[in-house]
């Protein structure tokens, strides 16, 4: 799309084409110089807000189902998760990064005034220097950035960047994030504390179309948001919308919406870490969006965005590229809630957990078995001989043995050039459960304590749907076995690992999360 002669992103949004061309004019204003567990008990006590040092309170937001646009079909359902009350302020920015990027002309002048002129990159690097600056485990990875409490602001690109664009995220870690779009948008439309809003079947079918982040139908958005009505001199439109330049205020100016969320519409636009793309259709579940793309979702509307252009509607998407540098463009952050899983509880792939050590170790807590749905019938365990360096029983050690099987065997087994043995049938597993859109592609083959805990967990509580029949593990029992053991008894014994037809195995794949 082109607007003025630039090159716009696809904006999806929930009004008429007509108020979405008026949402990208009023962007282009900007100075051009991110599972389900909502069921689950919550690690440090439901319902509570969280209080950060550095940034203030953290909202908890409830976990619940929405509609997400114009289509009674598209329902998203999110879990609980805390979000920044506020706008990140320039205050608060410069504590952690030790600089302020915000332009001073569309500026209140006061420190407490949201920081501007943010890109992406900058969002996604405060939010993992926030994290180890309160001994939290940092979200994001970036290739080629190893000590991100070193990192200068001076070091995060403000052109694209190929690495940048591929950062990737440990949903799993305790630190900040950017909010998801859909999280976003079900705090901004005030989640089950929308009342006005219209029910069906669990679901807010109505909170996606509301005028402005608090709107109850009657009340006026200037009392709840900085936008171009109001963020001139006097706090009115500067007039002629050609040379346009409000400022912003400080943050939480306004009234906050139903969940005490302080300038979800307006002010500035707020980076959320989605990709932008096309919405799938039907029902998602902790949806984060695209797993690629061009352009990064914006939110909420800012100064320079007018009130007829229908952006502060909760359902209104805006996007931009990673680098970009606005006048109105800043974020607020986010953190996951933890959850705890029992054995028989569904997991975030749509397996079945049956491990819970304690804690977050080696990136790691729990283990979840496979649907049954997937499970492999009569294949061998792999080749001859000694994998190098050897394989391991313990727990924790499956994943490191699969690797080293499909590591010394890979595409063709040496015995029949088949590539249908148990370790790499798992290790090239995907899976995407129900409603959840990821696809999971971390299962491997479990070692021969992982096995048993699968057998006493899951098998004897009758969870798991699993034959009474010899299910191999990833560990070696000598040069020519491997640990294999009977569901029918528990009994555990060594069995030839090539592809002697007596010796072909049931094969079900786990993973740690």
């Amino acid at each position: 799309m082109t607007v003025a002669g630039r090159r716009w992103p696809p904006v999806i949004a929930a009004v008429a084409a007509v108020a979405v061309l008026a949402v990208l004019a009023a962007v282009s204003g900007c100075d051009n110089a991110g599972l389900s567990g909502s069921d689950k008990q919550v690690d440090h006590g439901p319902y509570i807000d969280r209080t950060s040092p550095n940034i203030g309170t953290l909202k908890y937001v409830p976990g619940g189902s929405f509609q997400r646009d114009g289509e009674a079909d598209n329902i998203s359902e999110v879990s609980a998760f805390w979000m920044s009350q506020y706008e990140i302020t320039r205050a608060q920015f410069f504590t952690i990064m030790e600089s302020d990027p915000s332009l001073l002309e569309t500026s209140s002048g006061g420190t407490s005034d949201p920081v501007q002129r943010v890109n992406w990159y900058h969002a996604i690097a405060f939010s993992n220097k926030l994290s180890l600056a309160e001994s939290l485990t940092p979200v994001y990875s970036v290739s080629g950035v190893s000590d991100w409490a070193g990192l200068a602001y001076s070091d995060i690109p403000t052109s694209s960047n190929a690495n940048w664009n591929q950062a990737t995220a440990d949903w799993r870690a305790n630190g900040y994030r950017l909010p998801f779009e859909m999280e976003w948008m079900w705090a901004a439309m005030g989640a089950t504390q929308d009342s006005t809003a219209v029910w069906v079947d669990g679901a807010n079918t109505s909170g996606w179309d509301k005028a402005f982040a608090g709107s109850t139908g009657s009340n006026a958005i200037g009392d709840y948001a900085v936008y171009k009505g109001n963020s001139g001199p006097g706090d009115t439109d500067a007039g002629d919308p050609a040379n346009f330049r409000g400022t912003t205020r400080p943050a939480g100016s306004k009234l906050p919406n139903e969940l005490g969320f302080y300038d979800m519409s307006g002010n500035v636009w707020e980076w959320c870490w989605d990709w932008a793309d096309e919405y799938p259709t039907g029902p998602v579940a902790d949806y984060p969006g695209a797993d690629s793309g061009e352009w990064r979702i914006l939110r909420g509307g800012g100064i320079e965005t007018a009130e007829d252009t229908g952006a502060f509607h909760p359902g209104v998407r805006n996007a931009q590229l990673p680098q970009f540098r606005g006048g109105s463009a800043g974020f607020r952050v986010a953190r996951s809630v933890p959850v705890v899983y029992e054995a028989g509880d569904t997991g975030p792939a749509g397996g079945i957990v049956f491990y819970d050590k304690g804690e977050y170790t080696d990136g790691w807590r729990y283990l979840e078995a496979a649907p049954a749905s997937t499970e492999w019938a009569n294949k061998p365990w792999g080749g001859p001989g000694t994998i190098d360096d050897g394989t391991q029983t313990g727990i924790g050690t499956g994943e490191a043995n699969t690797l080293a099987i499909v590591a010394a065997y890979g595409d063709n087994e040496p015995l029949a050039n088949r590539a249908d043995y148990a370790a790499k049938l798992c290790s090239d597993l995907e899976y995407a459960p129900g409603v959840i859109f990821t696809r999971f592609t971390d299962w491997f083959l479990p070692s021969k304590d992982e096995l048993d805990l699968m057998y006493v967990n899951l098998h004897l509580e009758g969870l798991g749907t699993f034959a009474e029949a010899w299910y191999w593990s990833s560990s070696e029992y000598g040069p020519l076995l491997a640990w294999s053991q009977f569901f029918g008894d528990g009994h555990q014994s060594g069995h030839q690992g090539g592809l002697n037809p007596d010796d072909e195995r049931m094969v079900r794949a786990v993973r740690a999360f």
